[in-house]
């Protein structure tokens, strides 16, 4: 299970039904019965094929490794979706422009730590081992930053849906806010099985 292409393409499919999903449901709730195109339906089995496409052929037991680690990964980006989620609906958290700003400036940040880290290890500047390397709390710490900073992110999705819907905007909107969404989610998922991975011992 170690194609990026069988990954990159089952989390796509499970991000767009989940965004699409909730869309759904919050516009059919507003009364104005918005729907997500109908490409989803041609996307969603075409995704799928090239996904089954995609599986080569492993060793039984790190074929279930990978699986087990696969599955900890989507179920705790679900946990995680759901976790905000409720948060949101609750009125727990909520998105105002201080918190929009703090949350771009902690994003700008990671991705230029992210940046930095890759391009000084790739390199072997001065001899440098990406903070991820070797495991550590270092490493956990930053992983586990990455997953929460990632979950709240998920909070500015939530909240232009439910603007787009208030104020009115038209259906292809509603690409805008899912392919927001997936990206959100694409990205904890990544975080999410870099922990796991630095957790299991793998640099």
């Amino acid at each position: 299970f170690t194609s990026p292409a069988l990954t990159g393409a089952v989390l796509a499919v499970a991000g767009l039904v989940i965004a699409v999903l909730y869309y759904r449901l919050e516009a059919g709730r507003a009364g104005i019965g918005a729907q997500a195109p109908e490409l989803v339906d041609v996307a969603v089995p075409a995704a799928l094929e090239r996904a089954h496409v995609a599986l080569p052929d492993a060793q039984a037991p790190e074929v279930l490794g990978q699986v087990e680690q696969f599955a900890q990964a989507v179920l705790g980006t679900l946990a995680a979706f759901s976790a905000m989620l409720v948060l949101y609906k609750t009125g727990v958290i909520r998105n105002s422009p201080r918190f929009t700003k703090t949350l771009l400036i902690a994003g700008a940040g990671y991705l230029l730590f992210g940046l930095l880290n890759m391009l000084l290890s790739a390199f072997s500047v001065g001899g440098y081992q990406s903070v991820y390397s070797g495991g550590g709390i270092l490493a956990i710490a930053v992983s586990g930053f990455g997953v929460v900073l990632a979950s709240f992110f998920l909070v500015l999705d939530f909240d232009y849906v439910d603007q787009g819907i208030r104020n009115g905007l038209p259906r292809a909107y509603s690409w805008t806010a899912a392919f927001g969404l997936v990206v959100t989610l694409v990205w904890l998922y990544l975080e999410i099985l870099r922990l796991l991975a630095i957790l299991r011992g793998q640099d």
